[in-house]
């Protein structure tokens, strides 16, 4: 693997809260077609709201706190926030998607 995309065992989760559905949808598809080939459509990006099956959401949140899951970025609504037990950072960027 190279340098630029470090070992899934090693990378840190990461939360990123929006407050549309459709967001998260979109967010996340940008997001997998930035990752290399190999990982792409991986499930290492997954999306969660509130309009998803009970299944899909408790999948995608044990495979984001799971330490054995591959989800390591979850775009969430604000729904996530309330089942997740995380320490992590808060980081707010500007983000434009067209």
């Amino acid at each position: 693997m190279n340098a630029l995309f470090p070992n899934l065992s090693t990378s840190p989760n990461n939360l990123i809260f929006v407050d549309d559905k459709d967001l998260t949808r979109r967010i996340a598809q940008h997001l997998n077609t930035c990752l290399p080939a190999p990982y792409r459509n991986q499930k290492i990006i997954q999306h969660y709201h509130s309009g998803m099956s009970e299944a899909y959401l408790q999948q995608a949140h044990e495979s984001f706190v799971s330490k054995d899951g591959m989800c390591r970025i979850l775009i969430a609504t604000s729904g996530e926030s309330v089942v997740s037990k995380l320490v992590f950072s808060i980081h707010t960027y500007p983000l434009r998607i067209n």
